[in-house]
């Protein structure tokens, strides 16, 4: 009985193994020129990019999954990721169209800056619902709200240990919220956090509020120009 159990326990030690080795890991690219062509659009490189984080989402099955997201440079549609069922995400902005790695890019230059653009009804980026045994990192983007009764640029919901990193947030239009963070907090929930590091917050146009509910909220090496922080 006992070399029994020795074998089944090892047993279960190499399925778990061969479970995270063949992990899925999607890289997925994003180039607003992009055209969608049915059956052959599958946005694993430049080539077949898709035309937004949006339009690769709806074609790609990204359950339980790793993903990982190039976008080029210039002006590109608002970012929403709802619910999908992946593990992991990240996110990396200021591509310019040839990079397959993350340090490839040249962040410091202008010309290559990924400018995530809100509308009236829709913030420059919403996650909503990934989990939060992960740290999912958004890196390089210039987030830009542009609402009529609010300027958000970045709606977080029951999306924990989310990282914005060497990003630049602002508004455009109207006073009001620039950022806001709700999630559910709890003893057993540590994780439940949204953190910017290496990047600057701007408070032109009068937006001045980041709103967090239940979410903590920490700032690392970043420049936050006259934000108010309230719940």
């Amino acid at each position: 009985m006992k070399n029994l159990y020795i074998t089944l326990l090892a047993s279960c030690f190499i399925w778990i193994n061969i479970f995270n080795i063949n992990a899925e890991i999607i890289h997925l690219f994003i180039d607003s020129d992009a055209t969608v062509t049915p059956g052959e659009t599958t946005g694993n490189n430049w080539d077949n990019a898709f035309p937004s984080v949006e339009c690769a989402l709806q074609y790609t099955d990204v359950t339980n999954s790793d993903v990982t997201i190039f976008i080029k440079h210039g002006e590109q549609a608002p970012i929403k990721i709802w619910n999908t069922g992946m593990k992991k995400l990240t996110i990396y902005g200021g591509c310019d169209g040839t990079e397959f790695s993350a340090n490839d890019r040249y962040l410091e230059e202008p010309l290559t800056r990924t400018i995530i653009q809100g509308t009236e009804t829709q913030p420059a980026i919403w996650i909503e619902g990934l989990p939060n045994t992960h740290i999912n990192v958004i890196d390089g983007l210039s987030l830009v709200g542009g609402g009529l009764t609010e300027s958000l640029s970045i709606r977080v919901i029951d999306a924990c240990n989310i990282v914005f990193s060497r990003c630049r947030i602002e508004g455009i239009s109207s006073p009001g919220n620039l950022i806001y963070l709700e999630g559910i907090n709890s003893a057993a929930n540590s994780n439940c956090k949204v953190s910017f590091v290496n990047s600057i917050i701007s408070d032109n146009q009068n937006v001045t509020n980041i709103v967090k509910t239940f979410f903590n909220c920490s700032f690392i090496t970043s420049n936050v120009s006259s934000i108010i922080i309230g719940t």
